[in-house]
């Protein structure tokens, strides 16, 4: 997740991720995601497909019924096709499939946040 006041680079979140977020702060699962403040102040969400408790196409789906428009980035090792297009039907910014280089990641993640939320 990447948090709108976060004030730093993208760079250093993902190089050095305990820094830039208080792992005791962010929500363990979707489902208490959904119900924190996390929901409205993240630019940005990168989720996996397989995720304990609710997956993150189901995730995807909730957010956009709550009328969050959030760019949601997927990466995933284990995707179909299927889980890759129905993601990106229901509004992904892009579909990664791990491994990834970090400059991938980071150019999705800038392309997510040109997007209007």
């Amino acid at each position: 997740m990447i948090k709108n006041d976060s004030g730093l680079s993208l760079e250093k979140a993902i190089e050095e991720p305990t820094r830039t977020m208080h792992p005791e702060d962010i929500p363990r699962a979707a489902e208490e995601f959904l119900g924190s403040e996390w929901a409205e102040q993240t630019a940005c969400l990168i989720l996996d497909l397989r995720m304990p408790g609710m997956n993150g196409l189901e995730l995807q789906r909730r957010l956009a019924q709550n009328g969050n428009a959030v760019p949601v980035i997927f990466l995933s090792a284990q995707a179909s096709e299927e889980d890759e297009r129905s993601a990106l039907r229901a509004g992904a910014v892009q579909f990664l499939r791990k491994p990834i280089s970090k400059d991938a990641l980071l150019s999705a993640i800038r392309d997510a946040l040109k997007r209007p939320s």
